[in-house]
């Protein structure tokens, strides 16, 4: 019998590797890049059916959750990370229909550009020749 993203062991059977974004000035990436240290059947089906960002709450709420912690779906596969972004938690099913697990996301946000000033132009009269 398959488990649901609500089941108790989802959060607990460690399938799904914790890991890491945003290292070394690489905020973009793809759920593939997600999945790449969990088991070799992780959503082995079809990951739109098998892998969503946040918890079982967070299932059919995507956009409101990426939006949350800074994340960026670009509509091409691929997410990136703003300077305003968070840890984050993610849901996968392994193999076909087995069990779901849950992994956690450690992120490092892209640092904001630096605040410049606004010039302000020099407003004084110019002198003129007569």
């Amino acid at each position: 019998m398959p488990t649901s993203p609500t089941s108790k062991s989802a959060l607990q059977s460690g399938a799904a590797k914790d890991d890491a974004v945003g290292l070394h000035g690489d905020y973009t990436f793809t759920i593939a890049d997600l999945l790449g240290n969990d088991p070799g059947g992780a959503a082995k089906v079809d990951v739109s059916k098998q892998f969503f960002f946040g918890s079982a709450a967070d299932q059919f709420h995507q956009a409101e959750y990426l939006a949350c912690h800074g994340i960026v779906d670009n509509g091409n596969g691929t997410y990136t990370l703003t300077s305003d972004a968070i840890d984050f938690d993610y849901m996968v099913q392994i193999g076909n229909k087995g069990t779901w697990s849950q992994a956690h996301v450690d992120v490092t946000a892209p640092v904001p550009p630096p605040v410049v000033p606004a010039r302000h132009s020099d407003t004084r009269a110019t002198p003129t020749e007569d």
